[in-house]
């Protein structure tokens, strides 16, 4: 197993050189360096610490739980699963939405949610095409980083209907 620190110089090394010609390559991997410099063993709280920060520098006003936080003042949710899991998550997160995907159609009762005065929505997500780096054609499905490095803070912002921002 290799140790972190090389991981990380080889994962940064990667992104280096798959977007160093990107528009936007300069500002976001100074950005992308700060994150992997957060200190942590913890692989969940890598990824919502840069969530976060990606989040925050967009303008994006999101609060963030951990359902292992909801465990310590409801243990019963680490019995339940399928429905009865995410509509006791959804109600102890006192959400006032619940937005899904339709890949749990074989389990999710939206009829439950709705009982306890949660709306359901389902999506069925289909990315805004936007320019990439050396492609002809639109490559969907990959992660923000794509987009930042392509269209920078302020075209993410817009993309996503946040109106023009300056997070540079």
């Amino acid at each position: 197993m290799q140790p972190r620190g090389q991981f990380l110089r080889k994962h940064l090394g990667t992104i280096r050189q798959a977007y160093s010609k990107a528009p936007h390559f300069d500002s976001i991997f100074n950005l992308l360096e700060e994150l992997y410099d957060y200190s942590t063993e913890n692989l969940c709280e890598f990824n919502m610490h840069a969530i976060k920060q990606i989040s925050c520098r967009l303008g994006l006003s999101s609060s963030f739980q951990k359902t292992s936080n909801l465990l310590v003042t409801n243990p019963n949710i680490g019995s339940l699963s399928g429905n009865k899991l995410v509509l006791e998550i959804a109600i102890n997160s006192k959400a006032e939405t619940y937005v899904s995907g339709t890949g749990c159609l074989d389990f999710i009762k939206p009829s439950s949610f709705n009982s306890h005065g949660i709306d359901f929505v389902f999506q069925d997500f289909a990315g805004t095409e936007y320019q990439q780096l050396a492609s002809d054609e639109f490559l969907p499905g990959l992660s923000v980083i794509d987009a930042l490095m392509n269209l920078g803070w302020e075209g993410v912002s817009s993309l996503l209907g946040k109106g023009n921002q300056d997070k540079s």
